[in-house]
């Protein structure tokens, strides 16, 4: 029996795509995640992440976010980015430090280029270890700049309980007409060195069953490597294929085939929906009791109990197993082949075909329907 889906279903569970375009930054954050700093000079291909764009494009996910190191380095392939992006019928937003914002005109100016070139968003890190390189002022004068050129502003401020500093920075940006999210600070990168009361902490009780709705929202690295979401566990080597948090490499494959491949993987959606304790309870249906000693407590909550839960050598077993079972490839056909034009002629072509219907993607898949 044929099922057929739309690429509707396809973006309701990826909803967007994340591009590590480069480590490259200009502060040397002492939590920073993925190792950025002023001498590490990865970076991705542009002949790749043009590819990446496209297929990104061609699968319909709607939103590109395109992080780093600091993207507003590379201020010429950024407005590149955003226009082919753009062309393609995706909207941008770039995750930045603020460090570019040295005054009003000149923040204005440069968001003015990419605003043109379709920049939509713009999330600004705040934190106590970014304040040891970037001056609250820049931030302020940026969120600024972008609220006046018609640029949706996004803080993000990173927090462990005795971040002073970051608490008094997050009162002071209250006063701007921006919205401002508070998340914990994690565990990984170079924080993985801090001590454990840096960090807020929950028992395995508080943070087993909360969901995570990043799981399942790729981010690809710089080497090509595709995450299933945004922590970056795994993120400082370059090797580790294995780890469950690695959903494929777009160097040796495209992204349609990889995001297909998971598309239905079951555990991906356990995650998702019911949390890490979900990994934790099919582990155990499949091999028995007793699989895992819970911590006495999870600094970083979640993401350290998730983490622990794609280091056990049965889930990970588990998890290839499952991904086998119920991978999609086989029969997945992006519903756009769409070759590199420039941009204008890819425009040109997204007009013209507005009026047409949406395309389908045909599975072949026995009698076994894919959502089961």
């Amino acid at each position: 029996m044929n099922y057929t889906y739309t690429k509707t279903e396809f973006v309701e569970f990826y909803q967007q795509i994340g591009i590590e375009i480069g480590r490259l930054c200009n502060a040397r954050c002492e939590h920073c995640i993925t190792y950025s700093g002023p001498k590490n000079k990865e970076k991705m291909e542009p002949t790749m992440l043009r590819r990446i764009l496209k297929e990104a494009g061609s699968l319909g996910l709607p939103h590109v976010e395109i992080t780093g190191g600091e993207p507003f380095l590379f201020l010429d392939e950024l407005e590149e980015i955003i226009a082919l992006a753009k062309s393609y019928g995706m909207r941008t937003g770039i995750t930045t430090n603020s460090s570019w914002a040295t005054k009003h005109e000149r923040a204005v100016k440069i968001l003015m280029r990419l605003k043109a070139a379709g920049l939509v968003r713009l999330r600004f890190s705040i934190d106590q270890y970014h304040l040891n390189y970037i001056p609250l002022e820049r931030v302020e004068t940026a969120v600024k700049a972008a609220a006046e050129v018609g640029i949706y502003p996004l803080i993000e401020a990173a927090v462990g309980r005795k971040d002073y500093r970051a608490y008094e920075a997050v009162h002071r940006l209250k006063a701007l007409a921006v919205e401002l999210k508070m998340c914990e600070l994690l565990p990984f990168g170079r924080a993985a060195e801090f001590a454990p009361e840096t960090f807020f902490s929950g028992s395995f009780y508080q943070v087993a069953h909360t969901p995570c709705p990043t799981a399942g929202v790729p981010v690809v690295e710089n080497d090509g490597r595709v995450l299933l979401c945004c922590t970056y566990p795994v993120a400082q080597d370059p090797n580790d294929m294995e780890s469950p948090f690695v959903l494929g490499s777009t160097k040796e494959e495209s992204l349609a085939d990889i995001l297909a491949r998971h598309l239905y993987n079951p555990l991906l959606r356990v995650l998702r929906y019911e949390g890490p304790g979900g990994l934790l309870r099919v582990l155990e249906e499949g091999y028995g009791k007793k699989q895992y000693k819970p911590r006495e407590l999870y600094p970083g909550s979640i993401c350290t109990l998730c983490a622990d839960m794609m280091d056990h050598v049965n889930l990970r077993k588990l998890w290839h197993e499952t991904v086998a079972q119920h991978d999609m490839t086989a029969w997945f056909t992006p519903p756009v082949d769409m070759e590199h034009r420039p941009v204008e002629q890819v425009r040109m072509a997204n007009a013209q075909s507005k009026s047409r219907s949406l395309p389908i993607v045909t599975l072949s898949c026995g009698d076994s329907h894919p959502h089961q």
